[in-house]
């Protein structure tokens, strides 16, 4: 789901487009290059990276730029293979089943137009000018990737089939990683099982590996 950005106003004290309530600007990277599948051989051009807390977006001048939402990209790695790519750069992989925003503004046939153009990008490279500049730009990625679940996630979430050291820490008890979080953690996964064994912690070691003794390694056993 990738937004064109052409004809969008864009602020004059920031020179970005308009942003979400509660979106907040992580990184500014200027020239960096982008390439886009089925686009030009030679990429769109340099322009500068914006990474937000909801979206990545790039923009070349004030006529040209893209956006794509965090929740669209399946994937991102930094790639330094030069038989997939001859630059080094951070590889987005879109979900393109997702219907194609589009920009505010032109007329049903620029719009379907540019539709046809944006529904065919499956992936999109960033190259920084430096490749120094790649781990930094890959960090910010995975942070703001976190904030953006995909939906899939969301719902495993909300049916307590995950859980993360934030959560746990949430109801005041020690965050997963922890011997005392790990314990908990067991807890209350036992606590939702039928087996009738809620309230028995199990010992775990520091790294959250089952720490069974000799005897608690046969209570499964078949009796004699």
């Amino acid at each position: 789901m990738l937004e064109k950005l052409s004809g969008v106003t864009r602020s004059v004290a920031t020179g970005l487009p308009p942003l979400e309530l509660d979106e907040e600007v992580r990184l500014r990277q200027p020239g960096v290059q982008l390439f886009l599948t089925g686009g030009a051989a030679a990429g769109e051009g340099e322009g500068e990276l914006v990474i937000t807390t909801r979206h990545v977006i790039w923009l070349a001048s004030a006529d040209k730029g893209y956006k794509v939402d965090f929740r669209t990209i399946s994937l991102h790695a930094i790639s330094r293979d030069p038989a997939s790519f001859p630059m080094p750069c951070v590889y987005c992989q879109l979900d393109i089943e997702q219907e194609c925003m589009m920009p505010d503004g032109g007329d049903d046939a620029a719009e379907d137009e540019e539709a046809d153009e944006t529904s065919e990008v499956s992936e999109a490279r960033f190259v920084p000018a430096v490749e120094a500049e790649l781990e930094a730009i890959f960090k910010v990625f995975c942070e703001c990737a976190l904030l953006n679940p995909s939906e899939d996630e969301d719902s495993a979430d909300e049916d307590g089939g995950f859980f993360t050291a934030e959560s746990l820490a949430a109801g005041g008890g020690a965050p997963l990683g922890t011997a005392e979080g790990n314990l908990a953690h067991y807890d209350r996964l036992l606590a939702q099982s039928a087996g009738g064994m809620a309230g028995a912690a199990l010992p775990v070691d520091a790294m959250g590996a089952m720490a069974l003794s000799d005897e608690a390694a046969g209570m499964f056993d078949d009796a004699d």
